[in-house]
């Protein structure tokens, strides 16, 4: 089963505040996921790394001007069983967006160790999270 999931639907997810609207920005959204997925992925895994123009073509369309990164799977994906690949924004283009690159990959990665699409139970991230 082909799956994609992308990174800008993270910030679909805002951390329960106070009553009233806040803006939602990268570190007062929930984007981490549970701790029983929050670990690194045990099967072949391949991190590449794209600029704006890929993209936009490996990963699908969100709410964001470009996604930040997504995941790909197995033979649906054209990769080997058990493989799984990451496709990630360039430095630049995450960092311009506000956000860490070691967060977008632990957010992708989990999604791999079975955290699902809707992302039931993300917390958001710590001080210590966001030190690259």
């Amino acid at each position: 089963m082909k799956t994609r999931i992308a990174v800008a639907a993270i910030m679909a997810i805002a951390v329960a505040g106070s009553a009233h609207a806040q803006t939602m920005t990268p570190r007062n959204s929930a984007v981490l996921p549970p701790l029983e997925y929050d670990h690194p992925y045990q099967g072949e895994l391949i991190v590449t790394v794209v600029g704006k123009e890929h993209m936009a073509v490996m990963c699908p369309k969100t709410s964001l001007m470009i996604a930040l990164g997504c995941t790909r799977l197995g033979p649906a994906a054209g990769l080997p069983e058990g493989t799984c690949q990451i496709i990630l924004a360039n430095d630049e283009i995450i960092k311009a967006a506000g956000w860490s690159t070691k967060i977008v990959r632990r957010h992708e990665e989990s999604h791999r160790g079975g955290w699902p699409a809707h992302h039931p139970g993300a917390r958001p991230a710590t001080a210590d999270d966001w030190n690259d």
